[in-house]
């Protein structure tokens, strides 16, 4: 009976590095802040009710840092941690509006979230409210944080 409790023993401790392993592999901690590191675009923002990605082809196989933007894509977060492709817009819908429009211009919209080109040339999202009302709102400009 001593031997199956250390085994027990053996292998919970096993399990817990294995979990503490994957967790740095998809968190990490910069200047005292937690990031999230699977490629999204509002990285720092571990509270977020959505994922914000931007997609890129790669059209030539000899330039692996020569990349093209084709889409940026939201995914809901449950309150279990996993997302769902809310929406998607492509590249041509982006350009649509201009680098710098005269005024804030919706590009697309759908799941709750919109997608914004500012008048300064940033884009940002805007998202249901919380608990307390307050809208999520998340602005980045293009060449930065990754998009």
């Amino acid at each position: 009976m001593r031997k199956v409790k250390w085994l027990v023993l053996v292998i919970a401790v096993l399990a817990v590095g294995v979990v503490a392993v994957n967790a740095q592999d998809t968190h990490q901690i910069v200047d005292n802040q937690l990031y999230i590191k699977d490629g999204r675009v509002n990285s720092w923002d571990v509270a977020a009710p959505v994922a914000v990605y931007c997609r890129f082809d790669h059209p030539y196989a000899d330039d692996v840092d020569m990349s093209v933007l084709t889409s940026i894509e939201l995914l809901g977060i449950n309150y279990a941690g996993n997302g769902e492709l809310v929406l998607s817009v492509d590249a041509a819908q982006i350009d649509a509006v201009g680098e710098t429009p005269a005024e804030d211009t919706l590009i697309a919209a759908a799941g709750g979230f919109s997608l914004y080109r500012a008048a300064t040339g940033s884009l940002y999202i805007v998202g249901p409210a919380d608990g307390s009302g307050n809208p999520y709102l998340f602005v980045w400009d293009r060449g930065t944080e990754g998009c």
